[in-house]
C-alpha cells in the first residue's frame, strides 16, 4: 500500500498513529508560481524545481531530484495492490490533490484500489484514534471525481482563468473541497487595487499594528478559513511587496512597516498595479501588464484584460 499526502507533517503523523504502508509526501506549493499547460510530468516537476530553486527554498539539482524520485514512485504505483490519497480541504492540499487524480485518470496508471481520504480537518491536528478512523473509513475513488478533477487541473493550467469560472459554474459535489478552494486560488489574482487577498491581508495586518514578519504571519493567517498558506511563501510575499520600483513595505530583518504608498494602496487611493506593474504566475497564466487579470470580489467576478482597457 502507498499513502500519498501534503507533506512530511502528515507523514510523521500517520507513523505516530501505527498508520501502515508506504508514505509518499507530495510537497509542492502549487498556489504559487507557474504550473502551466502543454507539461507532462516530468517537464513540469523542472519547471516547479526552478521556481521553488528561484525562492531560495533550495538548490535546483536537489530539488529536481526529489521531483524525480518523488514521480518515479508515483510512476511506479500502478503496480500497488492500493494507493490512497490523503488530503486535506485547503487550497493547498487541493491541488495536489486535482494534480494526483487528473494523473490516476488514465486507466493504465491506476492500481488495483484507488482510495480517497479528504475531510475538513489538518491532519496533523488529529489523534491518533481519529486518524485510524479515518484510514478504515477511506473511500474508492469515483469515476465522477476523476472527470471533475481531470477538468479540474486542466482549468488552473490554462492560459486564461476563465476555465476556473466554467468549474464553478458546473457541478463540483463529487469534491466538496474543490468550489472553496478555487474561489480562494481566484482570490489570489489582482483586484482593483492590484493585490491579490494575501498581500492585501499582510498589510492590513501591518496597519493594525503587527510590526514583525511573525506578527503579520500571525495576524493574517486569522483572516483564513481554512488556513493553506505557509509562512515560507508568506515571507516570499513581503518580499514582493518590500521591492519594485516604489515599495509598499518598509522591510529591515524581521521589522516590518508601511510605506505611505502602501497605505494609499491598501485605503484604495493607488493601484499597485499602475505603480509597480505585474509580472508573476497564477496557475498556467502569465500575469503581466498586457495579460492583466483581475478578481473583482464583491461581484465574484473576473475582469479581462480587454475589459480593463476600453
Amino acid at each position: 500500500m502507498l499513502i500519498i499526502t501534503n507533506g512530511s507533517s502528515a507523514v510523521a503523523t500517520m507513523e505516530r498513529a501505527g498508520i501502515g504502508g508506504e508514505k509518499l509526501p507530495w510537497e509542492d506549493v502549487l498556489h504559487d508560481g507557474p504550473i502551466p499547460a502543454g507539461l507532462d510530468l516530468e517537464a513540469l516537476s523542472t519547471v516547479r524545481a526552478r521556481f521553488i530553486a528561484d525562492r531560495g527554498w533550495g538548490a535546483f539539482d536537489e530539488i529536481r531530484s526529489d521531483f524525480r524520485r518523488r514521480d518515479g514512485r508515483l510512476r511506479a504505483s500502478h503496480d500497488d495492490d492500493e494507493v490512497v490519497l490523503w488530503f486535506e480541504h485547503d487550497l493547498y492540499d487541493q491541488l495536489q490533490l486535482i494534480q494526483l487524480l487528473d494523473w490516476f485518470g488514465a486507466p493504465v496508471r491506476r492500481p488495483q484500489r484507488l482510495s480517497l481520504i479528504c475531510h475538513a480537518r489538518f491532519v496533523s491536528l488529529l489523534s491518533d484514534e481519529e486518524l485510524r478512523r479515518d484510514f478504515e473509513g477511506r473511500k474508492t475513488v469515483t469515476d465522477e471525481q476523476l472527470a471533475l478533477a481531470i477538468d479540474a487541473w486542466g482549468a488552473v493550467r490554462a492560459p486564461t482563468p476563465e476555465a476556473v469560472i466554467a468549474i464553478l459554474n458546473a457541478e463540483t459535489n463529487p469534491l466538496p473541497f474543490l468550489r472553496g478552494a478555487l474561489l480562494r486560488f481566484l482570490e489570489e489574482l489582482p483586484a482593483r487595487d492590484g493585490l491579490a487577498r494575501s498581500e492585501r491581508q499582510l498589510l492590513a495586518a501591518i496597519a493594525d499594528g503587527a510590526s514583525t514578519i511573525g506578527e503579520a504571519f500571525q495576524r493574517a493567517q486569522e483572516f483564513e478559513n481554512p488556513i493553506y498558506l505557509g509562512d515560507a511563501s508568506f515571507l516570499q510575499y513581503t518580499h514582493r511587496l518590500a521591492r519594485g520600483p516604489v515599495p509598499l513595505l518598509q522591510s529591515e530583518g524581521e521589522a516590518l512597516a508601511l510605506t505611505d504608498v502602501g497605505r494609499a494602496v491598501l485605503e484604495n487611493r493607488e493601484d499597485r498595479i499602475r505603480i509597480n506593474g505585474m509580472h508573476r504566475w497564477w496557475g498556467g497564466v502569465r500575469l503581466t501588464g498586457e495579460n492583466l487579470w483581475r478578481w473583482d470580489p464583491d461581484r465574484q467576478a473576473l475582469r479581462s484584460p480587454k475589459r480593463q482597457a476600453e
